[in-house]
């Protein structure tokens, strides 16, 4: 895999600008790992056979790395001053599989690709006291958690909605 980073202060720009900066990253990832897994557990043995029950054949299947997207890449714009501070990030995560079995005979369970854009500002009322607002999921992304490589059926569709916090703080 490749990963990809840079910070940049725009202290180069004149007068407010100069406050203005960026940070980004990439994440790319081609990666191939062999899982074996015990499907079914256990069952039934043929007639005639002393035990009565055996462990069902070992299954192996090719597939990437279980948590690992192909892509993932975040972009933020911040702004920073003594008094005042706000941020914006972007972020995707490509799809990914978190699990090999769920152990309902499906061959990996995983998750479809996510946006999300976040955003939070500072504002310094003295030198003790600051106020904040801070914003999750803006894009008000939804979660879809599949079973099956290949039929991707729906095992959980879930839904956080935009989150928006207001707060303050105190140095003593």
């Amino acid at each position: 895999g490749l990963e990809f980073g840079l910070q940049l202060p725009f202290r180069f720009l004149p007068g407010a600008l100069k406050h203005f900066g960026t940070i980004m990253n990439m994440t790319l990832t081609k990666s191939d790992q062999t899982y074996s897994s015990l499907q079914g557990a256990v069952i039934a043995v043929a007639p005639g056979t002393s035990t009565g029950l055996a462990t069902a054949p070992l299954l192996t299947v090719n597939g990437p790395f279980v948590n690992a997207s192909k892509t993932q890449y975040n972009v933020t714009l911040y702004y920073e001053d003594e008094r005042f501070g706000a941020r914006m990030s972007y972020s995707y995560r490509g799809p990914y599989y978190d699990s090999v079995s769920s152990g309902n005979n499906n061959i990996f369970d995983g998750f479809s690709a996510i946006k999300t854009l976040d955003a939070s500002a500072r504002f310094s009322v003295t030198s003790n006291i600051d106020v904040t607002l801070d914003a999750t999921n803006l894009l008000d992304s939804y979660i879809y958690h599949f079973t099956d490589k290949d039929g991707q059926r729906n095992l959980e569709y879930y839904h956080t909605g935009r989150t928006i916090t207001l707060g303050a703080r105190m140095k003593f």
